[in-house]
């Protein structure tokens, strides 16, 4: 019977690893099948014809116990255990009687047993440490010396030589176990190593991909106002020409003194036509390039912007205010037309959101070192599985939306300094837009 020693376990820092996991797989594999060979070979000395049938019997009993013995560590090795791993000393003195008395029922010390005494040290020395396998190969001396008190008239130089292959074969097995140790452990700094490199490889690959991404969306964002500029242009173009001849018609018949009614009704055309121009020219405001330099403005400034050309959108009128409070907050540095876009954006979508019959608010609040302008509206708010992708590019519910908006404006206000959060309600939605405004006394 050959011992099991070891651990309880098989490598449990190892666990993943397939490297390593494998090393040490192999070496229980090895240790299995010295325990196996040994156990059938002692099968076969014991039952050799023209042996004494009473030790047949006895070495038979005992390998019946190493049978069992062996089955029990194979089982518990398939499951990734050691029986009576956590005593492995207990266990290599017990192999050591157990291969004494396998000798002393044969022929003594020159059965053809005391091998299994190497085969022991072996895997000791592959499962354990050099102290481990010492102590196992001191046991095996005692148990040798031992054999020899009981046969004294066997003492000779094939006994001593036995006692000196044992030293020799411990020393050689902790060398060949340490090579293996060395081994497993470069290639765990190995795998560690390369699983490193893979979580930064992927890390690089999701940040490239995002960046890949946002640049895209930009890009479509950038084409889709430069369209929708061009298309500004033409319809203020087209509709400015005869604009301009109807208001010159408007302004002969006015100089020519007509009766009351008449006249009533050319300064009602021409305040109409007035109107008519300053929506062209918000039009044409809104289509142009953007400005890409920070600019001195103000709150109130970016709002009704915002607004202006939000109100032309489904008919919302002059349902959208702005808080008297915005007016206490003084001028300040930043790329207006971006700031703009981002109103624009909350707006048109507060608007879908909150319906015909919706209502949509604007709050200012002071915050730390800034300002906070919150788009409300009380429609159904944002879905548990939109969430969060919120501000992903391509997320969208509408049917025609591209799902761009969202995701430049938190852009947008990161490159700025500040910050673009979502807050959900029972009864709609919360937009937070935070702006740092320095030097900003907090009211």
């Amino acid at each position: 019977m050959i011992s099991s020693n070891g651990p309880s376990t098989i490598l449990p820092d190892l666990k993943g690893l397939s490297g390593p996991s494998s090393l040490e797989v192999a070496s229980e594999s090895i240790v299995v099948r010295i325990r196996w060979f040994g156990l059938i070979l002692g099968a076969i000395v014991a039952n050799l014809p023209g042996n004494d049938w009473q030790s047949q019997a006895t070495l038979d009993a005992i390998l019946l116990l190493g049978l069992g013995y062996t089955l029990l560590d194979t089982w518990y090795s398939r499951l990734g255990k050691i029986f009576l791993g956590d005593q492995p000393l207990v266990i290599s003195l017990a192999e050591s009687v157990f291969i004494g008395l396998l000798c002393h029922f044969d022929i003594g010390p020159e059965s053809i047993f005391r091998y299994y005494y190497l085969l022991s040290l072996l895997c000791c020395s592959l499962r354990h440490s050099r102290i481990t396998s010492s102590l196992c190969c001191l046991f095996h001396w005692i148990s040798f010396g031992v054999l020899l008190g009981i046969h004294p008239d066997k003492f000779g130089l094939v006994p001593l030589l036995t006692l000196v292959i044992l030293a020799w074969l411990t020393w050689a097995s902790q060398s060949l176990a340490g090579i293996l140790r060395t081994a497993r452990e470069s290639l765990i700094r190995l795998n560690e190593a390369l699983r490193t490199s893979q979580a930064n490889l992927e890390e690089r690959i999701d940040e490239r991909t995002k960046q890949l991404q946002s640049a895209q969306a930009m890009v479509l964002q950038q084409e889709k106002m430069a369209g929708f500029g061009l298309i500004a242009a033409g319809v203020a173009h087209e509709v400015g020409n005869p604009l301009t001849g109807i208001s010159a018609i408007v302004q002969i018949l006015q100089r020519r003194q007509p009766d009351d009614y008449t006249g009533n009704k050319l300064d009602l055309i021409s305040e109409q036509l007035t109107r008519i121009r300053s929506t062209l020219k918000e039009l044409l405001e809104f289509s142009r390039p953007s400005a890409r330099s920070p600019i001195r403005t103000t709150v109130r400034d970016i709002l009704n912007e915002a607004i202006n050309i939000a109100k032309y959108y489904k008919r919302t009128g002059d349902r959208i205010a702005i808080p008297d409070s915005v007016d206490s907050i003084p001028p300040f540095t930043a790329i207006r037309d971006e700031l703009v876009q981002v109103f624009l954006n909350l707006l048109l979508n507060a608007i879908d959101a909150s319906g015909p019959e919706g209502h949509v608010t604007l709050e200012y609040h002071s915050v730390p070192d800034g300002i906070q302008i919150v788009v409300v509206d009380d429609g159904p708010g944002v879905s548990v599985d939109i969430l969060p992708k919120l501000f992903s590019p391509h997320t969208t519910t509408k049917r025609n939306g591209t799902g761009l908006g969202l995701f430049i404006s938190k852009k947008v206000m990161v490159q700025q300094g500040g910050a673009l959060q979502y807050e959900g309600t029972s009864q709609g939605a919360r937009f937070l837009v935070t702006m740092p405004i320095p030097n900003l006394p907090v009211g």
